[in-house]
């Protein structure tokens, strides 16, 4: 049951004037932006007349996690500030005399609330700032950046090595003399992360099966329990091969480009030119978002959130995404993604749609084509070929036929076939630098480089609160008039 609030003043409320900096962001940002309806949408989470004692107001919890992502403090560092600051109390809502939750109450809170309550509460948000109309959606901004887990990344023999450890440490903590009567010690796993030995994984994957069999058949309480979710994650489960911590096992490595890996989860965002990002979807360090493009588009769609222009990086280009983003009836957008045209052979060839003929740089038309499990394949005559005079230049010259043969895919047919030109693409794609800025501020000033907690669900926690901070601190920006709603330079481009 959440504790309800008598609505009446405070005998210290008229101390609050000469406490407080009132030109303060967090207080411009209080007074801006109306954040009572966070007990209605959180309410389903709490039971309504129970027994115990009246919770604490789901709003005045969710603001001060605010007031956790926004000056980067932990759960104990929050409570304290909010204790003996007057401005954090303010924000976070009680009064002078009012008792501050313990830092367990946070952590509770999260746990009840879950991934999907403070998804309601970001979106909730992204509404009001929409009846404010303080967001453009002319452009949509689609990348991803990572975080580090809060784990430390293992091969695979020194997960199981891990595993063996928490095993034994159960085993002694359920039953002490029977675990010693085993002849089992924690001491006796080796510390040692490296397979130096022929035959080492074979071994410690029989070392720890034995263990488990022993934890599921002779204990009967904590050891049996996690043996039996070792057994599941480690063996059983489809990404068994995919752990490489148990302090964190739905972490993953991934890439930040191709020499430089990472381990952890991405954030996958949505952001508009105004610099609001309306939508967040934490996925595992491994995934590959290319294929959530046109899935993240459509739910901003029936969110009544709908642009023009998709902006992308290289790594979305995909003829099943230009094709999706272009004629699906939820979207009919437009998209700005750039290719390797190292590899694009079509990039400098003109395709005619309405004949289904491509034309060379030099303008011989090709002479035929084929279907090809990609696309189609387009071949030109060597009469032409042979006395073309860019001949050694063309990279889709075949030696052994003497003649061009381009492979016209469904991605390259779609980006010849853009009505938008290249100069178009160009000057648009620049705007991408928007969310470049914003995942830099998330993570130098709100502590985005690294997950706080772990597990994916607990991770996307962080990732809603923390783009909700940029997004009240932009917002703030815009209704005050310190910054447009949209960049200037689109106006130019006829997106005004």
């Amino acid at each position: 049951m959440i504790q309800r609030e008598s609505g009446q003043g405070s005998f210290h409320s008229v101390l609050w004037a000469t406490l407080l900096p009132e030109d303060h962001e967090l207080l411009r940002i209080e007074r801006s932006f109306n954040f009572e309806w966070i007990d209605k949408e959180l309410g389903e989470y709490y039971e309504v007349g129970g027994p115990g004692r009246p919770a604490v107001s789901p709003r005045k919890l969710f603001l001060m996690l605010f007031l956790e992502m926004y000056e980067g403090l932990s759960d104990y560092e929050v409570v304290e500030r909010v204790r003996r600051d007057a401005l954090f109390r303010k924000f976070a809502g009680f009064e002078l005399e009012e008792e501050i939750p313990d830092h367990s109450t946070l952590s509770v809170f999260r746990e009840r609330i879950g991934e999907e309550g403070f998804r309601k509460v970001f979106n909730r948000f992204v509404e009001e700032l929409e009846e404010k109309k303080l967001i453009s959606h002319r452009l949509k901004i689609v990348d991803a950046t990572h975080m580090e887990a809060d784990a430390f990344m293992r091969g695979r023999v020194g997960v199981l090595r891990q595993a063996q450890r928490r095993m034994i440490r159960a085993m002694k903590k359920e039953d002490g003399a029977k675990t010693q009567k085993l002849g089992y010690k924690e001491e006796d796993v080796t510390q040692r992360l490296e397979e130096e030995e022929p035959g080492m994984l074979r071994q410690e994957t029989a070392k720890l099966k034995k263990l488990l069999e022993i934890g599921k058949t002779q204990f009967e309480r904590q050891a049996k329990a996690d043996a039996e979710f070792l057994e599941e994650i480690l063996f059983r489960s489809s990404e068994s091969k995919s752990v490489h911590s148990l302090s964190d096992p739905e972490a993953r490595p991934g890439h930040k480009s191709p020499k430089k890996m990472f381990y952890g989860y991405k954030a996958h965002t949505v952001t508009n030119e105004s610099g609001i990002t309306t939508t967040v979807e934490t996925i595992g360090g491994n995934k590959n978002e290319c294929r959530d493009l046109p899935k993240l588009l459509k739910e901003e769609s029936q969110r009544g959130l709908k642009g023009d222009v998709v902006l992308a990086d290289g790594l979305y280009d995909s003829g099943v995404n230009r094709q999706t983003i272009r004629e699906d009836e939820d979207l009919k957008m437009q998209e700005v993604i750039p290719t390797d045209h190292r590899q694009a052979q079509a990039e400098k060839f003109q395709y005619d749609e309405a004949t289904n003929t491509l034309t060379c740089p030099q303008g011989a038309t090709a002479v035929g084509h084929s279907p090809h499990a990609k696309g189609q394949l387009f071949y030109f005559s060597q009469k032409d070929c042979r006395s073309c005079p860019r001949q050694k230049l063309c990279p889709s010259f075949s030696e052994r036929e003497h003649r061009a043969k381009v492979l016209l895919s469904l991605d390259r047919k779609m980006r010849l076939n853009s009505p938008m030109s290249p100069e178009m693409q160009k000057a648009l794609f620049r705007f991408r630098t928007i969310v470049e800025r914003l995942y830099g501020w998330a993570k130098q000033k709100h502590g985005l480089r690294r997950a706080r907690y772990r597990g994916r669900a607990r991770v996307a926690v962080q990732a809603f609160v923390t783009f909700l901070v940029l997004n009240a601190r932009k917002a703030l920006r815009i209704r005050e008039g310190l910054c447009p709603i949209k960049p200037p330079g689109l106006a130019a481009l006829g997106y005004a």
